[in-house]
């Protein structure tokens, strides 16, 4: 695992970890080098018509700022076209911020770049909540003050969902389950 984005945590309670970062950087990353190296990965996911997309184990919230996100494969892995256009056409379902990506297929490999356009205006589950089962997967800081926000989970479960408001905006927010956390990336 490479981490070279700086994080601010913030325990609650015992039950999440809330890491922030601070004072990012163009070109720092967190990047796992094995599909294994994730955390709870006895909890994976698969997409119903394809076991080459998982649900993420990460929970990284872009919150401003500029990224790349990187998915890189060996042959062994098995990945194929077919696979790839699939994932797209999941992002593209349900990430409402996919418009404002840039996607491009590599050799064994697929990234996109996204300026965050804070376009999500209801409770919406976290963006690339599915990703490729690839071998490596990366997120880059591209802009100097891209601010990231990551959760860890003490008990797996966790559901996370974010929306974007803008200043004198509000929502309605119904509380799920007894335990529930909001979490503001600005002033409120």
């Amino acid at each position: 695992m490479i981490f070279t984005v700086p994080m601010k945590p913030i325990n609650v309670d015992g039950e999440l970890q809330f890491s922030y970062s601070i004072n990012t950087k163009k070109g720092q990353i967190i990047k796992r080098e094995d599909w294994l190296e994730q955390p709870n990965l006895n909890n994976v996911e698969y997409y119903p018509s394809n076991n080459k997309i998982a649900k993420s184990l990460n929970n990284y919230i872009m919150l401003k700022g500029k990224i790349k996100i990187t998915y890189t494969w060996e042959e062994a892995d098995n990945i194929t076209e077919a696979d790839v256009t699939e994932f797209k056409n999941l992002c593209a379902e349900f990430n409402p911020e996919d418009s404002y990506a840039n996607w491009e297929n590599g050799e064994n490999s697929l990234f996109c770049t996204l300026k965050y356009p804070a376009c999500i205006n209801e409770w919406t589950e976290r963006s690339l909540a599915w990703e490729l089962k690839s071998k490596t997967a990366s997120l880059e800081i591209l802009e100097d003050g891209t601010e990231i926000l990551c959760v860890l989970q003490d008990a797996f479960g966790w559901e996370f969902k974010n929306v974007d408001l803008k200043p004198q905006e509000s929502i309605e927010t119904n509380k799920n389950t007894n335990l529930c956390y909001l979490f503001f990336g600005d002033k409120c």
